[in-house]
């Protein structure tokens, strides 16, 4: 008989509004912090993986788009509009968030077309796109690099991220002395 393993479940379903995103995430990380004590580095990616759900799949802002818009100063008053648009105002994010003693699994889920996420995540690991003038990956590449795992969908309108419990070694803690 296997050993049954507890875990802390929480669902969310926030609108396409930056204001929902935080709160979302620091609901999240209440949960994170019975796993993890460096949360920082945790908040920016589940931040940036939630807004990336809203920017680029409800609203379905284009990278290039988001460039351009960054480039004229014209991306804040652009997202307020498109937020209160059709049909971005009638979708939504869900986010699951599963605590266990062994790891935390974060489930994102929007309701845009999806993008190819294949290609996505090997320029945003291999640096393409991030140069210093621009934004475009910087997102997934702190996602890839905080979490253990990163899954898609195929369609890529729902992302998995999941983040194991380091376990320290007593042997982690010794030190050879190398002054003989």
């Amino acid at each position: 008989m296997g050993k049954k393993e507890s875990s802390d479940v929480k669902v969310f379903e926030i609108e396409s509004k930056m204001s929902d995103i935080s709160i979302a995430v620091s609901e999240i990380l209440k949960s994170s912090a019975q796993l993890f004590s460096d949360l920082y580095l945790l908040e920016i990616a589940v931040y940036e993986a939630v807004f990336n759900a809203v920017e680029h799949g409800n609203l379905e802002i284009s990278g290039e788009e988001k460039e351009l818009l960054l480039q004229n100063e014209e991306y804040d008053l652009f997202l307020k509009k498109l937020i209160n648009k059709l049909p971005c105002s009638k979708r939504r994010v869900k986010i699951t968030s599963k605590v266990t003693e062994e790891k935390q699994v974060i489930e994102i889920e929007d309701q845009g077309k999806g993008f190819n996420w294949e290609d996505a995540m090997r320029k945003a690991v291999d640096g393409e796109g991030c140069e210093n003038d621009k934004f475009n990956g910087f997102g997934l590449r702190i996602i890839a690099t905080v979490f253990d795992k990163v899954l898609f969908n195929k369609k890529g309108n729902m992302i998995t991220l999941v983040k194991f419990k380091k376990k320290e070694m007593p042997e982690d803690n010794i030190e050879k002395n190398t002054d003989s």
